[in-house]
């Protein structure tokens, strides 16, 4: 049984043998522009290949003199010359075992983009849809600035978002209080940090004019949370961008600005977590 199953998996494959007649055809019916090429051969080819060459030479004499093929013959035989080379490179590229990476692609993703989204991003900070527009360069557009001292990370403000241009960070979620006297997550809540500050400078550095990213990587403080870091696993082959700033030691000062009504553009409002008309239990 074992000599049938080998014999019928031996016959399903093709053989080198089947393409010679195939070729010797294809040879044959070709057009007057083939036959220079196989006619002067014999004048390049080596001592041991003339016995292959004359079977060739002997077909070639009893085909008929009258010219190339017309018509379809001739875009047959084209075709069928086409089909055997392109059958041949196929089963080389199969034999080799790899295949050519893809260049354009793999420049694509050598490129770092920036990380602006809370979904680019490891630490939950980001812009989103409902996050204002703001410019923290224009100095008429300041209404005062507070300075404020945190001790130690996390400070409790959970997501910055940028302005214009990804320049710039604003306070946009924060723990509202202290849970408990002395409570770290507390501690911008006590100090009167607001949502809608924006950073002016960190330990005595101007960083108006920033990237979002540069700021980020100054301050790095964030509240750790599960979700988001568990979302940021799925992107660790990501190409990420280099860290321009090394973070800031806490305990440290970041100066920020509380800007006028009206310098603030409104972002757009936030999705319906249900759809108008929904049922809902009460």
């Amino acid at each position: 049984m074992q000599a049938n199953s080998d014999e019928m998996a031996m016959s399903r494959r093709p053989s080198g043998s089947m393409l010679a007649p195939c070729a010797l055809a294809a040879v044959v019916a070709s057009p007057a522009f083939v036959t220079p090429l196989w006619q002067s051969a014999p004048s390049r080819a080596s001592p041991g290949s003339t016995a292959a060459l004359s079977g060739i030479d002997a077909v070639g004499e009893s085909a008929p003199q009258g010219g190339a093929p017309q018509g379809g013959a001739a875009m047959a035989a084209g075709a069928a010359v086409g089909m055997l080379m392109g059958a041949r490179a196929v089963a080389g590229q199969r034999r080799g075992g790899h295949q050519k990476p893809r260049i354009g692609l793999t420049a694509r993703c050598t490129a770092a983009v920036r990380e602006l989204r809370p979904r680019d991003r490891t630490d939950g900070h980001g812009w989103i849809k409902e996050d204002p527009q703001f410019t923290d360069t224009d100095n008429a557009s300041v209404a005062s600035t507070h300075t404020v001292t945190f001790k130690k990370r996390p400070s409790g403000i959970k997501r910055y978002t940028h302005g214009m241009d990804g320049k710039g960070a604003m306070v946009m979620e924060m723990a509202e209080k202290a849970r408990y006297p002395g409570d770290p997550l507390g501690q911008a809540a006590v100090a009167g940090v607001k949502k809608g500050f924006v950073v002016k400078s960190v330990a005595g550095k101007d960083v108006r004019g920033w990237d979002f990213e540069d700021i980020m990587d100054l301050l790095e403080d964030y509240v750790p949370n599960p979700d988001v870091q568990s979302t940021a696993a799925f992107k660790s082959g990501k190409v990420t961008r280099e860290k321009k700033n090394k973070q800031v030691d806490f305990p440290a000062e970041i100066e920020y600005m509380e800007l006028k009504e009206g310098s603030v553009t409104a972002g757009a409002p936030a999705a319906s977590a249900m759809p108008k008309g929904a049922w809902m239990p009460r």
